[in-house]
């Protein structure tokens, strides 16, 4: 297993901090293969 990259972290906080500006829930997601970020997301209610 390797490192967490925090900046990852931080990436997926302001998704969620996006999120909630737009009336959503405070849900981000990003997720990394490889070092490379490969998808973004929040969570949205329909």
């Amino acid at each position: 297993m390797k490192a967490i990259d925090g900046t990852r972290f931080l990436d997926a906080i302001e998704l969620a901090r996006a999120s909630i500006g737009k009336g959503g829930r405070p849900f981000g997601a990003v997720l990394v293969r490889d070092g490379a970020v490969v998808a973004t997301g929040v969570n949205e209610i329909l």
